[in-house]
Order: structure tokens, then sequence, then C-alpha cells
């Protein structure tokens, strides 16, 4: 009974804390039709009152879907890499994937990434079911500045802010003619 009862208070939790996950804007950039790797972008809100860790995804547009970031070496070279272990949201706040910043990096393309079309990535947080999420593929399209944020996504603008100053400079950042194999990834 014991036993029993645990493992309900732990699906009960889970199911809780996947409903506490909002998530926000999600994108991806048109990529070459022989690329071999592109990335997805969004805001992720965690409305709930514990910590979530976003450890990678699923899709059929790709082989894998790993969480990167970039970082700059000791020698001033930007550098992408997968952040080990996951990326934390943490409770009652937002993370933001943008271009220069966190993503989900797509490696492996099975399919061409067009521009206007739309496919399903499931995204794998530790003890919550995948949630899955209708990216839209748009070459143009701009994470919005937080005067145009949907009501209730307030939580969101410090996230957003904090991500604007850091990647500026690298706005026009594209993942779309990337081959995973000449790229350089360092796994922490």
């Amino acid at each position: 009974m014991k036993i029993l009862t645990a493992l309900c208070a732990f699906l009960c939790t889970t199911a809780v804390m996947a409903e506490t996950i909002e998530i926000i804007q999600p994108y991806a950039r048109s990529a070459s039709p022989n690329a071999k790797s592109g990335a997805a972008f969004m805001i992720i809100n965690n409305t709930g009152e514990k910590d979530v860790t976003l450890t990678g995804g699923e899709t059929e547009y790709a082989e894998r879907a790993e969480i990167h970031t970039h970082n700059m070496t000791d020698d001033g070279i930007m550098k992408m890499m997968e952040v080990e272990g996951g990326l934390v949201v943490p409770a009652g706040q937002c993370v933001t994937l943008s271009r220069g910043g966190y993503h989900v990096m797509l490696l492996g393309l099975t399919k061409p990434i067009l521009d206007g079309e739309t496919f399903e990535l499931a995204l794998n947080f530790e003890n919550i079911e995948p949630i899955k999420v209708d990216i839209k593929i748009d070459r143009e399209f701009v994470q919005p500045e937080e005067s145009v944020l949907p009501e209730g996504q307030e939580s969101c603008l410090n996230a957003m802010g904090s991500m604007k100053h850091s990647v500026d400079h690298m706005k026009d950042m594209d993942h779309s003619d990337m081959n995973d194999h000449d790229m350089e990834h360092e796994h922490h």
C-alpha cells in the first residue's frame, strides 16, 4: 500500500508540474535544403513551485534534439556547446531560448526546415511528461519586445530583457548553413 501511495504521489506531482510549463512563441529559422542541423527557439515559462530541467527533445525532423548554448572561450572565440545535464527553468521564472544563446539544436536533419511550414517537437524534461510543441518555421521571426507579450506572461519580461543585451551583437547569427560534422562542439 505504501508503494502504491508513493507512486500515486509521484504521478500526481508529475501531471501537475507538466501543466505549469508554458511554451511561448516557439519558432525555428528556415535552413537550406542541404543543411545537416538547425535550431528551435522559444520562451519557457515555469509557473510552478518547483524547478524543472529541459533535457532535450524529439522530432521526426532530426536524429537528435539537444540543448545548446554559446560561450566565449578564453582566447575570444565563440563556441557552441551542449548544456550537459540540461537547462534548469527555475520555479516562477522564464528562460529564453534565442539566437546566440540557449536553443534546441536539431542535429542530423532528416527533413528540410522550410520557411512557412510547421513541425512538432516534443520537449523532454526531467520528472514530467514530454511537452509537444508546434514549431513554426519562420526565417524572419524576431522574438518580440516586452510590450507585445500576451497578458499573463509578465514574469517573462526579465528573461527577455536579460537576454537582449547579451545577444544583440549576434542577432544575425544563422544556423541554416551549419554542418554539425564541421562544428566544434564541447560537452560539459
